[in-house]
């Protein structure tokens, strides 16, 4: 949440500023107060709640919350309230960063070392409901508190009414904020050192091994609680995913349909522009053509009109010149009496007619050349009437790729408006889902809070447990030196493995915790050897490992080399418990192979170099590329409810399938993916079980199993096998310098794993 809204003043002042001039005097009645509370030296929560109403009731105010800064996890806590209500209480119940849990401004405050004031909150939409009714608050102030440098917490105070606070209050709260930061520290220094004065004394606990006993108990009842908390926090997580995962799906499938309609509409515009230019082109085409053919026309016309007037007229001429010449022939005749007297004349005539003659027949020449002319004129007009006909015919092929393209900007058309519908539906159901998503958020954010505060309970009374359980057994120790004292050390060494017995989970790793005896006389190899005898003589412990010397006078320890023939040999010994060095050749394709052939006793792990031993948990192994069910199968004969496993693997499916499985019956799995993941986990926890898969690369498989092995408590193991037979990465492990503190004799191996 970022403070900088716009509906949402803030003013901001340094807590340690000079006072200004004119501002509000120091309190000194508070101040007064807060001496007094520190010098009392009273309960915590009493004196921290006292001094928080002291200034609420001198600021003015109607409420007011202190919140204490935890700095290993970043996160505020409430301390002391006065007047909240109960939202506002739930919102200031655990502050942490980045919208993750809480009001978040009273962190931010702390964090940039600035007092917020917040004028008019009940208009603001990022300010909880401090008050009942919530429509009375005016003024919020959210003070941060330091030691120095250190963040100790942050003040709240809420007025109502005509009530407001403005930056000359922070400024007269700066010593009173001195003081009161003076008293939280000697409040959390005072915290657990020393119990309440006047708190009733607690009730006598029963003593003896019934004391140990209910605290193995309650520490048992403690873990089930912590790992089904875990598991219901694991399940939460999960939950939460897929719902990402789904809303990321819808995401992307409104990306596609967004695409999908960006293509059409690009598509679209491209033919309609085409069309246009089309039609555009076809148009000036047509006015082209028409205007061609209107210029040609009107010229041919005139052309015809000018050679028909020039015919008539040569017409006109020629009838004028016969009529002349037949008027001439008649006249010529008639004056045939006198063809002497008008020789010269019609001489004269004759040489006229000759010339009109040779007229008419220019004239004659004249018209048959127009007549070639109109001919070659009518069949250009033909000509222009084919390329007219050509044009029509291209202006219907124009209509008809118009009509073929309209139909497909239709169909483009109610595409797009498919399209549309469709993504307004998946718009509909993404707000559906991001309403359920939202619902659902603030429901698994509220439960996993809840988890969260009473997995923190749980830690705090298992730890409390933890310091009981100490004190207890320093108070047998005590109790079993006077009884040796008195002479009744039998009896004590008979009651003490009931007395310091570790809690039911813990228990099935007794091997794991075994270290070197301190005392002189070590049990020689004859004594371990008869603890695996059983009474019908029959041997109660297998040896699988290729290298001699565990070989023990007048015992019945049956030792067997790794190989395919060994399941038949231990099937003969049924019910015997297995001690298996691990870091020799093919000893654990021999355990699988045990397994398969129906065995179905204990077997221990142990790594043997010569005498040296480093004694294990229990070990399972199965083959490479095994299903979830296998896998189960194997956990079920290590692993008990309650118990906290870490899996290291990369085959997702599968190890998610199990961790699912082995939530619904109560234990609480971690994953890791390589080396790295592991070590993070196990800085952070102690498992009871570890899944390791030797299909790792060796430098992963190798440090995982040396961190195991060298742990202080070493948990059981079910091993994957990769291509080898995973006898390396456990000679790895045995050669780490952190495994050396754990070395014990064969003997003692022996006399761990028989007994």
């Amino acid at each position: 949440m970022s403070v900088a809204h716009p509906d949402v003043i803030l003013r901001s002042a340094k807590a340690t500023v000079t006072p200004m001039p004119g501002a509000v005097p120091e309190p000194a009645a508070l101040i007064a107060r807060l001496e007094q509370l520190a010098g009392d030296g009273g309960p915590p929560e009493e004196t921290l709640e006292a001094a928080l109403r002291s200034v609420v009731e001198e600021m003015g105010a109607a409420a007011g919350a202190l919140c204490l800064y935890d700095g290993r996890q970043d996160v505020l806590r409430l301390a002391a309230e006065v007047g909240l209500s109960d939202e506002g209480c739930r919102q200031l119940r655990s502050v942490r960063a980045n919208g993750s849990g809480g009001w978040e401004i009273p962190l931010l405050g702390l964090r940039n070392r600035r007092a917020y004031l917040i004028d008019k909150a009940t208009e603001s939409r990022y300010v909880p409901p401090l008050l009942e009714p919530a429509a009375s608050m005016r003024t919020v102030a959210c003070v941060p508190l330091y030691a120095g440098p250190n963040p100790l917490g942050t003040l709240v105070l809420v007025t109502s009414g005509a009530r407001v606070f403005a930056e000359r209050d922070v400024h007269a709260l700066e010593r009173p904020l001195r003081l009161l930061g003076a008293l939280i520290e000697a409040v959390r220094r005072r915290s657990g050192a020393e119990r309440p004065a006047g708190a009733p004394e607690p009730p006598r606990e029963p003593e003896g091994g019934d004391r140990v006993q209910l605290l193995i108990a309650s520490l048992a009842a403690t873990e089930r609680e912590r790992a089904r908390l875990a598991a219901a926090l694991d399940a939460a997580a999960d939950e939460r995913a897929e719902q990402l995962r789904r809303e990321g799906a819808i995401e992307a499938r409104l990306a596609e349909r967004g695409l999908e309609l960006e293509r059409v509409r690009t598509r679209l515009g491209e033919v309609e522009a085409a069309l246009v230019a089309e039609v555009e082109r076809r148009e000036a085409a047509e006015r082209t053509v028409a205007a061609e053919r209107a210029g040609r026309d009107g010229a041919e016309r005139e052309r015809l009109e000018a050679l028909e007037a020039e015919i008539a007229s040569l017409r006109t001429a020629g009838a004028a010149a016969a009529e002349a010449l037949d008027t001439e022939r008649n006249a010529r005749v008639a004056a045939e009496t006198a063809r002497e007297t008008e020789r010269d004349a019609r001489v004269a005539a004759e040489t006229d007619l000759g010339t009109a003659r040779d007229e008419a027949a220019a004239r004659e020449r004249e018209l048959r050349a127009l007549e070639a002319r109109r001919a070659a004129a009518e069949a250009e007009v033909a000509e222009l009437r084919g390329r007219h006909a050509a044009a029509e015919a291209a202006v219907v092929e124009v209509g008809a790729a118009r009509t073929a393209v309209e139909r497909e900007l239709a169909a483009l058309r109610e595409r797009q408006a498919a399209a549309e519908a469709e993504i307004t539906a998946l718009r509909d159901e993404r707000a559906r889902a991001a309403t359920v998503l939202a619902e659902r958020r603030a429901a698994a954010d509220a439960e996993i809070d809840d988890l969260r505060e009473r997995c923190a309970a749980a830690g705090a009374a298992l730890d409390d447990l933890r310091h009981e359980r100490a004190a207890l057994e320093a108070e047998v120790a005590g109790l079993r030196a006077r009884l040796a004292n008195a002479g009744a050390r039998p009896a004590v060494d008979a009651a003490a493995p009931e007395a310091v017995a570790d809690p039911p989970d813990a228990a099935t790793h007794a091997l794991g915790a075994a270290t070197p005896t301190a005392e002189a006389n070590e049990p020689d190899a004859a004594t371990a050897a008869g603890a695996a005898v059983r009474a019908d003589g029959s041997a109660a412990l297998v040896i699988l490992d290729a290298v001699p010397g565990w070989e023990v006078a007048g015992g019945r320890v049956q030792i067997l080399a790794p190989g395919p023939d060994v399941a038949r040999a231990v099937a003969r010994a049924a019910g015997a418990t297995v001690l298996a060095n691990v870091a020799r050749p093919q000893v654990l394709p021999t355990l699988v192979a045990l397994r398969a052939a129906g065995s179905t006793g204990e077997v221990r792990a142990c790594l043997a170099d010569g005498n040296d031993v480093v004694p294990l948990g229990l070990v399972e192994a199965v083959p490479a590329g095994v299903d979830a069910e296998q896998l189960l199968a194997a956990l079920g004969r290590v692993a008990t409810r309650g118990s906290r496993i870490i899996t290291a693997g990369g085959d997702v499916d599968v190890l998610m399938s199990v961790r699912r499985t082995l939530g619904t019956r109560g234990m609480s799995v971690s994953m890791a993916w390589d080396a790295h993941q592991a070590a993070d986990l196990l800085v952070m926890m102690t498992p009871d079980v570890a899944v390791v898969d030797l299909g790792l690369s060796a430098r992963d498989a190798a440090a995982i199993l040396g961190r195991l092995v060298a742990a202080e408590r070493v948990p059981h193991l079910v091993v994957i096998l990769g291509d080898g037979d995973g006898a390396a990465p456990f000679a790895s492990a045995l050669a780490s310098p952190g495994v050396r503190g754990r070395v014990v004799s064969r003997a003692e191996a022996l006399r761990a794993a028989g007994g």
